[in-house]
């Protein structure tokens, strides 16, 4: 039996994790397993301290960054514990591999003037998929949607009536996000057109229907139109994502008095810890703030 398909399968019943966790898991874990198979001729669990502590000199040695190979290992702590904890493994070899600790990195800001020219150049765009886009990011900004939730949105998601979208997040925990006027206008709008998206009887259960195998718009997608939008923009940003409007998002509640647990339950984080970095984004704002706009900045520069 390959462990490794037991652990992705029980990672996903147990954790109910995304698809796209799980292919990460898997690719690190299939990496891991080429480099035992070849150098110490071994399947990867049956590895031992040695083994993994040479796959780790390996990393460093082929330049993985440490962010890259911190995951790695997080993936192998997983599979030796998973092993351990099922009885197919004695002792966990990685019990001892814990990594260099990695400084905790904020999220790139955007502005809320960065924001607005995001919004200016997608009413710009003409036709159909202007107006969707157009929807995509007025929700994304009012809701803090991750891209892979937007993208996945069923059409049964939104509730007209309460102006509420109902989101099946991480770990499968649902929430109910507000939606505001502008995001409520934008939305009407769109669904006006979007039948023109529609591409079989499956993508017609989605907000966002589209041609791909899934029957919705793709995560790569959306990136390329906020990149593309980005351009339009004048913004010069060339790692813009939509990850960035859901920082945007939670920063600009917070530095408008929004509460940090209220935050917490809009975002889907299950953990205060997660969404308290916001605060540590909004306080560089306003310590920026003072610095170039007090009276007095201008006498001590």
């Amino acid at each position: 039996m390959d462990f490794r398909d037991l652990f992705v399968e029980g990672r996903a019943a147990e954790k109910a994790q995304s698809p796209n966790t799980l292919l990460a898991y898997r690719r690190d874990l299939d990496q891991a397993h080429n480099f035992m198979a070849g150098h110490a001729k071994k399947p990867l669990h049956e590895a031992s301290e040695r083994d993994l502590a040479d796959y780790f000199a390996w990393l460093d040695g082929q330049g993985f960054a440490k962010t890259s190979q911190a995951r790695k290992r997080s993936a192998l702590a997983g599979f030796f514990k998973f092993l351990e904890r099922r009885g197919l493994r004695t002792s966990n070899p990685m019990a001892k591999h814990h990594g260099p600790k990695l400084p905790r990195r904020l999220p790139k800001m955007l502005h809320e003037q960065d924001v607005a020219k995001l919004l200016k150049a997608a009413e710009a765009r003409p036709g159909d998929q202007g107006v969707r886009l157009r929807c995509i990011l007025e929700l994304l900004y009012a809701t803090g949607l991750r891209a892979s939730e937007c993208v996945g949105l069923p059409l049964s998601s939104w509730q007209p009536r309460e102006c509420l979208l109902m989101v099946k997040g991480k770990g499968s925990r649902e929430r109910l996000l507000p939606v505001g006027p502008y995001a409520e206008e934008a939305l009407e709008a769109y669904l006006k057109v979007r039948p023109v998206f529609f591409a079989g009887n499956m993508s017609k259960r989605f907000l966002f229907p589209s041609r791909s195998r899934a029957g919705h718009l793709t995560r790569i997608r959306l990136f390329q139109l906020i990149r593309e939008l980005a351009g339009e923009a004048g913004l010069g940003l060339t790692q813009i994502s939509p990850h960035m409007l859901r920082h945007a998002f939670a920063t600009h509640l917070l530095q408008h008095g929004a509460d940090l647990r209220a935050i917490q339950e809009l975002l889907g984080h299950a953990n205060l810890v997660t969404t308290e970095i916001y605060t540590h984004l909004a306080n560089d704002e306003l310590t920026d703030l003072v610095r170039k706009s007090h009276p007095l900045a201008g006498l001590h520069g």
